[in-house]
């Protein structure tokens, strides 16, 4: 049976065709919300721990204040790893691990083996601030798709 080249729907048996992906089971969808809004939680966190130290007690607190619940924060991360390597999420792997690597390496490779150079200065704090909102906008875009309904603000903020 031949195709006609004029048909905008691709024949069944096209290799080009990439296979629909199932549906998510329910608890995978259950699952996704509560890591994306637990991280949400975590990450707002960090900001209002950040916004909070910064005019009580000054930059150079807050890496004391703030900087191990940021390091376990990140690290939490790395379950995204896990997520894109059994297709838990569509991510590519490589982009996921190159991206979480980038943060481990800053919150463990520098700013917590060079405590003393590193976790005083204003940008540290800056580098809390953006990605504490960054990460608070994501992760709620995320669990609020999870969960079926992403309002417009956050389509936009995302």
């Amino acid at each position: 049976m031949a195709t006609d080249p004029t048909d905008p729907t691709p024949a069944m048996s096209d290799p080009q065709t990439p296979k629909p992906r199932p549906p998510p089971s329910p608890v995978t969808t259950t699952y996704l919300f509560l890591y994306n809004f637990i991280s949400t939680i975590l990450w707002f966190s960090v900001l209002g721990r950040v916004l909070l130290l910064l005019p009580l007690a000054g930059h150079k607190r807050v890496y004391g204040g703030v900087g191990a619940f940021t390091r376990n924060t990140q690290t939490l991360a790395a379950l995204e790893i896990f997520h894109s390597l059994f297709g838990v999420v569509r991510a590519p792997l490589a982009t996921t691990v190159m991206q979480l690597s980038s943060r481990l390496l800053l919150v463990w490779g520098v700013v917590w083996m060079f405590e003393r150079e590193t976790a005083w200065r204003w940008a540290y704090c800056s580098m809390l601030v953006a990605w504490s909102v960054t990460e608070v906008i994501r992760y709620c875009y995320f669990a609020c798709q999870v969960g079926g309904r992403v309002p417009g603000w956050l389509k936009w903020l995302r």
